[in-house]
Protein backbone atom coordinates (compact mmCIF):
# COMPACT_ATOMS: atom_id res chain seq x y z
CA UNK A 1 0.00 0.00 0.00
CA UNK A 2 1.40 3.58 -0.80
CA UNK A 3 2.93 5.46 1.74
CA UNK A 4 1.58 8.50 0.08
CA UNK A 5 -2.19 7.19 -0.40
CA UNK A 6 -2.63 6.82 3.38
CA UNK A 7 -0.33 9.38 4.82
CA UNK A 8 -3.67 11.26 6.88
CA UNK A 9 -4.83 7.70 7.86
CA UNK A 10 -2.30 7.46 10.22
CA UNK A 11 -4.44 8.89 12.53
CA UNK A 12 -7.12 7.13 11.99
CA UNK A 13 -7.42 3.63 13.27
CA UNK A 14 -10.78 2.85 11.91
CA UNK A 15 -9.45 2.94 7.99
CA UNK A 16 -6.20 0.11 8.84
CA UNK A 17 -8.18 -3.25 8.16
CA UNK A 18 -8.15 -1.73 4.58
CA UNK A 19 -4.57 -2.22 3.99
CA UNK A 20 -4.43 -5.14 7.17
CA UNK A 21 -7.41 -7.03 6.99
CA UNK A 22 -6.55 -9.33 9.95
CA UNK A 23 -7.53 -6.23 11.87
CA UNK A 24 -10.28 -6.73 14.22
CA UNK A 25 -10.35 -10.48 13.93
CA UNK A 26 -6.58 -11.60 14.85
CA UNK A 27 -5.45 -8.46 15.67
CA UNK A 28 -6.32 -5.92 18.96
CA UNK A 29 -7.39 -2.70 17.38
CA UNK A 30 -6.86 -1.29 20.73
CA UNK A 31 -3.42 -2.45 20.69
CA UNK A 32 -2.32 -1.27 17.67
CA UNK A 33 -3.14 2.47 19.10
CA UNK A 34 -1.47 1.46 21.65
CA UNK A 35 1.46 0.86 19.70
CA UNK A 36 1.25 3.53 17.60
CA UNK A 37 1.69 5.99 20.08
CA UNK A 38 4.29 4.25 21.82
CA UNK A 39 6.58 4.62 18.32
CA UNK A 40 5.60 8.21 17.70
CA UNK A 41 7.17 8.83 21.68
CA UNK A 42 9.77 6.98 20.28
CA UNK A 43 10.61 8.91 16.82
CA UNK A 44 10.53 8.34 13.35
CA UNK A 45 11.97 5.27 12.11
CA UNK A 46 10.13 3.37 15.06
CA UNK A 47 6.68 4.93 13.03
CA UNK A 48 8.18 3.17 10.09
CA UNK A 49 8.59 0.13 11.56
CA UNK A 50 4.63 0.15 12.82
CA UNK A 51 3.46 1.02 9.32
CA UNK A 52 5.38 -1.50 7.64
CA UNK A 53 4.69 -3.79 10.14
CA UNK A 54 1.18 -3.67 11.29
CA UNK A 55 -0.44 -1.72 8.56
CA UNK A 56 1.24 -2.93 5.33
CA UNK A 57 2.36 0.41 4.30
CA UNK A 58 5.37 0.88 1.75
CA UNK A 59 7.51 3.68 3.75
CA UNK A 60 10.42 5.59 1.59
CA UNK A 61 12.23 6.61 4.61
CA UNK A 62 14.47 7.77 5.19
CA UNK A 63 15.71 6.96 1.36
CA UNK A 64 13.90 4.46 -0.79
CA UNK A 65 15.75 1.52 -2.76
CA UNK A 66 13.35 0.11 -5.27
CA UNK A 67 9.96 2.05 -5.09
CA UNK A 68 6.82 -0.23 -4.02
CA UNK A 69 5.29 0.32 -7.95
CA UNK A 70 8.16 -1.60 -9.25
CA UNK A 71 9.07 -3.91 -7.12
CA UNK A 72 5.63 -5.76 -7.39
CA UNK A 73 5.54 -5.11 -11.41
CA UNK A 74 8.55 -7.06 -11.41
CA UNK A 75 6.89 -10.35 -10.15
CA UNK A 76 5.08 -10.76 -14.01
CA UNK A 77 3.52 -14.05 -12.94
CA UNK A 78 3.37 -16.61 -10.04
CA UNK A 79 5.28 -19.21 -10.03
CA UNK A 80 6.16 -22.52 -7.85
CA UNK A 81 9.60 -23.52 -7.32
CA UNK A 82 9.28 -26.72 -9.50
CA UNK A 83 9.53 -24.88 -12.58
CA UNK A 84 12.76 -24.09 -11.71
CA UNK A 85 14.41 -27.60 -10.55
CA UNK A 86 17.07 -28.68 -12.07
CA UNK A 87 17.75 -25.11 -13.55
CA UNK A 88 21.10 -23.61 -13.32
CA UNK A 89 21.30 -21.45 -10.02
CA UNK A 90 23.48 -19.01 -7.93
CA UNK A 91 23.06 -19.19 -4.09
CA UNK A 92 23.42 -16.26 -1.24
CA UNK A 93 24.10 -17.43 1.78
CA UNK A 94 23.63 -14.44 4.99
CA UNK A 95 23.55 -15.78 8.62
CA UNK A 96 22.79 -12.38 9.97
CA UNK A 97 22.96 -12.18 13.79
CA UNK A 98 22.53 -15.85 15.18
CA UNK A 99 19.64 -14.63 17.39
CA UNK A 100 17.20 -13.64 14.45
CA UNK A 101 16.38 -14.03 11.01
CA UNK A 102 18.75 -16.30 8.74
CA UNK A 103 18.12 -15.92 4.62
CA UNK A 104 19.33 -18.17 1.98
CA UNK A 105 18.47 -17.20 -1.63
CA UNK A 106 18.97 -18.59 -4.80
CA UNK A 107 18.89 -16.90 -8.19
CA UNK A 108 18.06 -17.94 -12.05
CA UNK A 109 19.25 -16.32 -15.13
CA UNK A 110 17.09 -17.16 -18.20
CA UNK A 111 17.94 -20.81 -19.35
CA UNK A 112 19.92 -19.43 -22.24
CA UNK A 113 21.73 -17.03 -20.30
CA UNK A 114 24.96 -18.72 -21.79
CA UNK A 115 24.12 -17.39 -25.61
CA UNK A 116 25.16 -13.92 -24.04
CA UNK A 117 27.50 -14.38 -21.84
CA UNK A 118 30.13 -12.08 -22.94
CA UNK A 119 32.58 -13.50 -20.70
CA UNK A 120 36.09 -13.91 -22.16
CA UNK A 121 39.31 -15.47 -20.40
CA UNK A 122 41.96 -12.87 -21.40
CA UNK A 123 40.20 -9.53 -21.14
CA UNK A 124 38.35 -10.58 -17.84
CA UNK A 125 41.63 -12.08 -15.76
CA UNK A 126 42.12 -9.32 -12.80
CA UNK A 127 38.28 -8.72 -13.18
CA UNK A 128 36.05 -9.61 -9.49
CA UNK A 129 33.14 -9.73 -11.77
CA UNK A 130 33.24 -11.45 -15.86
CA UNK A 131 29.60 -10.63 -16.61
CA UNK A 132 26.35 -8.56 -16.58
CA UNK A 133 22.85 -9.74 -15.41
CA UNK A 134 21.01 -6.88 -17.26
CA UNK A 135 22.73 -7.68 -20.56
CA UNK A 136 20.21 -11.27 -20.82
CA UNK A 137 17.26 -10.82 -22.26
CA UNK A 138 14.15 -12.56 -20.61
CA UNK A 139 12.98 -13.30 -17.03
CA UNK A 140 15.21 -13.77 -13.94
CA UNK A 141 14.00 -15.48 -10.93
CA UNK A 142 14.72 -15.62 -7.45
CA UNK A 143 13.93 -17.96 -4.22
CA UNK A 144 14.29 -17.03 -0.61
CA UNK A 145 14.42 -19.95 2.06
CA UNK A 146 14.45 -18.24 5.55
CA UNK A 147 15.09 -19.12 9.34
CA UNK A 148 14.27 -17.77 13.13
CA UNK A 149 15.00 -18.95 16.10
CA UNK A 150 11.57 -19.96 18.74
CA UNK A 151 12.24 -17.07 21.35
CA UNK A 152 13.07 -14.40 18.75
CA UNK A 153 10.16 -15.20 17.01
CA UNK A 154 8.00 -14.88 19.81
CA UNK A 155 9.66 -11.82 20.90
CA UNK A 156 8.80 -9.90 17.70
CA UNK A 157 5.47 -10.72 17.68
CA UNK A 158 5.08 -9.58 21.11
CA UNK A 159 6.57 -6.41 19.72
CA UNK A 160 4.20 -6.15 16.85
CA UNK A 161 4.96 -8.45 14.07
CA UNK A 162 2.40 -9.96 13.61
CA UNK A 163 2.76 -11.22 10.39
CA UNK A 164 5.25 -13.56 11.51
CA UNK A 165 2.37 -16.05 12.34
CA UNK A 166 0.83 -16.27 8.65
CA UNK A 167 3.99 -16.72 7.35
CA UNK A 168 5.66 -19.31 9.42
CA UNK A 169 1.94 -21.10 8.64
CA UNK A 170 2.50 -20.60 4.96
CA UNK A 171 5.95 -22.24 4.72
CA UNK A 172 7.92 -18.92 4.00
CA UNK A 173 9.89 -19.31 7.26
CA UNK A 174 10.93 -21.81 9.58
CA UNK A 175 10.94 -21.94 13.11
CA UNK A 176 13.84 -23.29 14.77
CA UNK A 177 13.85 -24.24 18.45
CA UNK A 178 15.72 -22.35 21.20
CA UNK A 179 17.08 -18.98 21.47
CA UNK A 180 19.61 -18.82 18.62
CA UNK A 181 20.47 -20.19 14.79
CA UNK A 182 21.66 -24.03 14.90
CA UNK A 183 23.96 -24.00 11.71
CA UNK A 184 23.57 -28.13 11.30
CA UNK A 185 20.08 -27.98 10.75
CA UNK A 186 20.44 -24.87 8.25
CA UNK A 187 22.92 -26.95 6.58
CA UNK A 188 20.63 -29.97 6.19
CA UNK A 189 17.91 -28.28 5.23
CA UNK A 190 20.31 -26.37 2.13
CA UNK A 191 21.50 -29.64 1.37
CA UNK A 192 18.35 -31.06 0.82
CA UNK A 193 17.97 -28.03 -1.65
CA UNK A 194 20.67 -28.93 -3.09
CA UNK A 195 19.02 -32.09 -4.15
CA UNK A 196 16.17 -30.12 -6.07
CA UNK A 197 18.20 -27.46 -7.90
CA UNK A 198 21.24 -27.25 -10.10
CA UNK A 199 23.87 -24.26 -7.81
CA UNK A 200 26.95 -23.84 -9.17
CA UNK A 201 28.29 -21.68 -6.52
CA UNK A 202 27.49 -20.11 -3.25
CA UNK A 203 28.49 -16.72 -1.76
CA UNK A 204 29.04 -16.82 2.39
CA UNK A 205 29.26 -14.08 4.29
CA UNK A 206 31.72 -15.38 6.65
CA UNK A 207 30.34 -13.79 9.73
CA UNK A 208 28.04 -16.91 11.78
CA UNK A 209 28.55 -18.63 8.22
CA UNK A 210 32.17 -19.89 7.77
CA UNK A 211 31.35 -23.54 9.03
CA UNK A 212 28.23 -23.81 7.54
CA UNK A 213 30.11 -22.73 4.12
CA UNK A 214 32.73 -25.61 4.84
CA UNK A 215 30.29 -28.42 5.51
CA UNK A 216 28.26 -28.00 2.10
CA UNK A 217 31.91 -27.37 0.07
CA UNK A 218 32.84 -31.17 1.54
CA UNK A 219 28.53 -31.97 0.71
CA UNK A 220 30.02 -30.46 -2.93
CA UNK A 221 29.07 -27.32 -3.45
CA UNK A 222 31.38 -24.66 -4.55
CA UNK A 223 31.63 -21.91 -1.93
CA UNK A 224 33.48 -18.54 -1.83
CA UNK A 225 33.60 -15.82 0.55
CA UNK A 226 31.65 -12.61 -0.16
CA UNK A 227 33.18 -9.77 1.82
CA UNK A 228 30.57 -7.23 2.88
CA UNK A 229 32.34 -4.69 1.59
CA UNK A 230 31.63 -1.70 -1.16
CA UNK A 231 33.65 -2.51 -3.40
CA UNK A 232 32.34 -6.22 -3.95
CA UNK A 233 28.66 -5.29 -3.27
CA UNK A 234 28.65 -2.37 -5.57
CA UNK A 235 27.95 -4.01 -8.86
CA UNK A 236 25.76 -7.13 -7.79
CA UNK A 237 23.65 -4.33 -6.12
CA UNK A 238 23.39 -2.20 -9.17
CA UNK A 239 22.50 -5.83 -11.43
CA UNK A 240 19.75 -6.53 -8.77
CA UNK A 241 18.42 -2.84 -9.61
CA UNK A 242 18.48 -2.65 -12.29
CA UNK A 243 16.88 -6.24 -13.10
CA UNK A 244 13.75 -4.81 -10.58
CA UNK A 245 13.64 -1.69 -12.73
CA UNK A 246 13.62 -3.36 -16.20
CA UNK A 247 10.76 -4.98 -14.26
CA UNK A 248 12.61 -8.69 -14.95
CA UNK A 249 13.71 -9.89 -11.83
CA UNK A 250 10.52 -12.23 -11.05
CA UNK A 251 10.69 -12.83 -6.79
CA UNK A 252 7.21 -14.09 -7.15
CA UNK A 253 5.81 -11.68 -4.36
CA UNK A 254 7.93 -13.47 -1.75
CA UNK A 255 6.46 -11.26 1.66
CA UNK A 256 9.39 -11.25 3.76
CA UNK A 257 11.45 -10.44 0.67
CA UNK A 258 9.00 -7.34 -0.09
CA UNK A 259 9.10 -6.86 3.64
CA UNK A 260 12.86 -6.40 4.16
CA UNK A 261 12.97 -4.67 0.57
CA UNK A 262 10.76 -1.94 2.27
CA UNK A 263 13.62 -2.00 5.30
CA UNK A 264 16.46 -1.99 2.81
CA UNK A 265 18.37 1.77 2.74
CA UNK A 266 20.69 2.07 0.35
CA UNK A 267 24.43 4.12 1.03
CA UNK A 268 26.83 5.01 -1.71
CA UNK A 269 30.14 6.78 -1.70
CA UNK A 270 31.85 9.63 -3.57
CA UNK A 271 32.74 7.05 -6.69
CA UNK A 272 28.95 6.27 -6.93
CA UNK A 273 29.15 2.64 -6.08
CA UNK A 274 25.92 1.73 -3.78
CA UNK A 275 25.07 -0.80 -1.15
CA UNK A 276 22.28 -1.93 1.51
CA UNK A 277 23.50 -1.17 4.93
CA UNK A 278 22.79 -3.56 7.44
CA UNK A 279 23.81 -0.83 10.19
CA UNK A 280 20.59 -1.05 12.87
CA UNK A 281 21.36 2.75 13.34
CA UNK A 282 20.54 3.43 9.35
CA UNK A 283 18.12 0.48 8.75
CA UNK A 284 14.77 0.72 9.31
CA UNK A 285 14.72 -3.39 10.39
CA UNK A 286 16.15 -6.88 8.95
CA UNK A 287 17.42 -6.79 4.95
CA UNK A 288 18.93 -10.27 5.25
CA UNK A 289 17.07 -11.94 2.43
CA UNK A 290 17.84 -8.46 -0.15
CA UNK A 291 22.02 -9.13 0.85
CA UNK A 292 21.58 -12.88 0.04
CA UNK A 293 19.71 -12.52 -3.31
CA UNK A 294 22.38 -9.79 -4.23
CA UNK A 295 25.19 -12.00 -2.96
CA UNK A 296 23.43 -14.93 -5.02
CA UNK A 297 23.30 -12.42 -8.21
CA UNK A 298 26.99 -12.32 -7.46
CA UNK A 299 28.10 -15.42 -7.53
CA UNK A 300 26.78 -16.00 -11.08
CA UNK A 301 28.59 -12.77 -11.70
CA UNK A 302 31.84 -13.64 -10.89
CA UNK A 303 31.82 -17.47 -11.86
CA UNK A 304 34.02 -18.45 -13.83
CA UNK A 305 34.03 -22.29 -14.01
CA UNK A 306 30.47 -22.13 -15.60
CA UNK A 307 30.52 -20.01 -19.17
CA UNK A 308 29.20 -19.63 -22.00
CA UNK A 309 32.54 -19.34 -23.91
CA UNK A 310 33.86 -22.64 -23.67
Amino acid sequence: VSQSRYENEFERPETWSKSNPMLGTILDPEKLIEERNTAILKGEEAIVGFKTLNLNWWCDAPQTFIPEVIWNKSAKFSFSQELLYNRQCWAGLDMGATNDFCAFSLYFPPEDWQDYDQYQDTETEKMQYVRTPARIPGQHFALWWFWIPEFRFENRIANGMHSLRDWRKTGYIKLLDGNVIDPTEIEQDIKAILNKFNIRSMAYDRYNATSTAISLQKYGLPVFEFPQTMPMFAEPTKAFRDLVLKERFNHGQNPIATWMMRNAVPITDTNGNIKITKDEKRSVDKVDGIIASIMSIGAFMADRETSGSY
